[in-house]
This record gives C-alpha cells, sequence and structure tokens, in this order.
C-alpha cells in the first residue's frame, strides 16, 4: 500500500484508520457497501474500490481474531472445569492415614501394685513376691517395672526371677537366679528395672529391705509395670 493507507484517494495515518475501524464496528457497518468522509460516499464509485478493500479485510481479520480469542477462552473454561472435577475426584479418593509409632515404641500397660516390704538382716532373704504374667507377648518385648519406695525405715532391694526357680534365702541373688535387680534403693528413692525377654513368659518380682537396713524394719514400695516392643 506504500507509505500510507488511503481511503477516497486520501492520504490517512495508522491512528485515523483505527478510529474509522471502531467507528464501522460500533455501526454495525464494517461490510457495508461505502463510508461517507468529508461528505463524499466512498466505497460506491470507481476511486472508491480500495477502501472497500481495505475495511472488507480489516473486518474479516478483526472477526478471524474475535473467533480465535472466544475459542481460547472456552478452551481456558473447559480445562479450568476439569482440572476442578480431577482434583476434586482424587480428594474424594483419599484415605485417612493413620501414623502408628515404630514396633517399638509400643508400650503396654500390665498394671501396678503397691506393698510392704521388711529387712532380714545381713545376707538374708525375705522377699514378698508378686507374679507378672507377660505370656501375652509371644514374639517378646521388653518388661518396665518402675519402682518407687516410700519413707519407712527401711532401705530395699528389688529382684527379678523366672517363675518357678526357688528363690533365695542368703546369699547374693544374681547367682541363684536374678534375672535382673535394683539393690539399695533409699528412703524416698526410685528406681528403674529392664528386662528383653524373647518369648512371652510368667516372672517373679521380689521385694524386701536392704541387707544395710535394721533386721524387721519395713517401708512401702509401688510398682508400675510395662512392656514395649
Amino acid at each position: 500500500m506504500g507509505s500510507g493507507n488511503y481511503l477516497g484517494g486520501k492520504e490517512l495515518t495508522v491512528k485515523e484508520v483505527i478510529h474509522i475501524i471502531n467507528d464501522e464496528r460500533n455501526q454495525g457497518r464494517c461490510a457495508a457497501g461505502g463510508r461517507v468522509w468529508g461528505g463524499e460516499r466512498y466505497g460506491s464509485g470507481g476511486g472508491s474500490d480500495s477502501s472497500t478493500g481495505l475495511f472488507g479485510k480489516i473486518c474479516g481479520l478483526l472477526a478471524l481474531a474475535y473467533f480465535v480469542y472466544l475459542g481460547l477462552v472456552l478452551d481456558g473454561v473447559v480445562h479450568s472445569r476439569e482440572n476442578k472435577v480431577s482434583t476434586a475426584n482424587s480428594s474424594s479418593n483419599q484415605r485417612p492415614v493413620t501414623i502408628q509409632p515404630p514396633p517399638s515404641q509400643l508400650t503396654e500397660n500390665l498394671g501396678s501394685w503397691s506393698g510392704t516390704l521388711v529387712a532380714s538382716g545381713l545376707n538374708k532373704h525375705g522377699y514378698v513376691v508378686t507374679p507378672i504374667d507377660t505370656r501375652r507377648y509371644p514374639e517378646g518385648g521388653v518388661l518396665h517395672l518402675e519402682i518407687s519406695v516410700g519413707t519407712g525405715v527401711a532401705a530395699a532391694s528389688f529382684d527379678l526371677f523366672q517363675w518357678g526357680v526357688r528363690l533365695p534365702t542368703e546369699g547374693m541373688p544374681n547367682q541363684q537366679g536374678s534375672l535382673a535387680s535394683a539393690w539399695n534403693v533409699q528412703r524416698g528413692g526410685m528406681a528403674e528395672i529392664n528386662y528383653r525377654f524373647q518369648r512371652g513368659d510368667l516372672f517373679e518380682f521380689g521385694a524386701e529391705g536392704s541387707w544395710q537396713s535394721p533386721v524387721g524394719a519395713t517401708n512401702s514400695y509401688t510398682v508400675r509395670a510395662s512392656v514395649s516392643r
């Protein structure tokens, strides 16, 4: 088209062409047969053919651009809805997950009990015995005994034995079947016995006054038993 746009033999700037296109679009006459400009009608005579062709091409391009834009918008809306539906379905299909600690951290309480122990004298034993049942743990575990001693006169000693073992009456318990022990626990003190067993079984927990306590001195104690697997 040379260095400019022409309408009825008049050279127009780009700004004027855009203004004309917007005006034609607003009036719905983009494909009409002519345009009045400066009191003259262009597009109906031989000298106005170029202006009519210009408007027709521009309007066609605008229409094409509009339909392409409309198609992109509709396609985006469809994809957006599909993504939302897909996300909703994925969320509805998810199941709640329960996180549990590792097996080594699972601890079950076996119960607690209290008693009164008596000191039998140096190198002597007189156990107060309490049975402990771990047979519901066939694969084994760790037996935990948390012990607290009262404020009585006697200090305390505790031993764990296998069920059925003959309990010692004198001498060192660890040489006569004691599996684990806590000795010479002072008044008001605390102690803990931990014993790993390979399979569930019956045990005997023995409590007595320590050898350093006066013969016949007593004290109270409380034990809390649990098993971890």
